[in-house]
């Protein structure tokens, strides 16, 4: 989702578990596991959702030759980091 002068989300339909992880299908046909203490909620313009915490979306920026759209995240993400503290 895209709005031209706020921001974007990256949206990522999950498989949710009883037991609070989840699993997301991957593009070779297998799954993605995610814990559930790599979840967290943050406030976006007043409605507060879930998201993947700060150390999980840092780990899903490795593994793989980085695009420009990805440095922009890591960039966005030391910079709410930052805010954050």
């Amino acid at each position: 989702m895209y709005h031209p002068t706020l921001v974007y989300l990256d949206l990522h339909p999950l498989v949710l578990n009883e037991d609070g992880s989840s699993k997301q299908a991957s593009l070779d046909g297998g799954w993605y596991e995610f814990a559930n203490d790599w979840f967290s909620k943050v406030n976006f313009f007043g409605r507060i959702i879930s998201c993947y915490s700060l150390d999980a979306q840092k780990i899903f920026h490795s593994g793989y030759k980085l695009r420009e759209v990805d440095y922009i995240d890591l960039k966005n993400l030391e910079k709410f980091e930052k805010n954050k503290s």
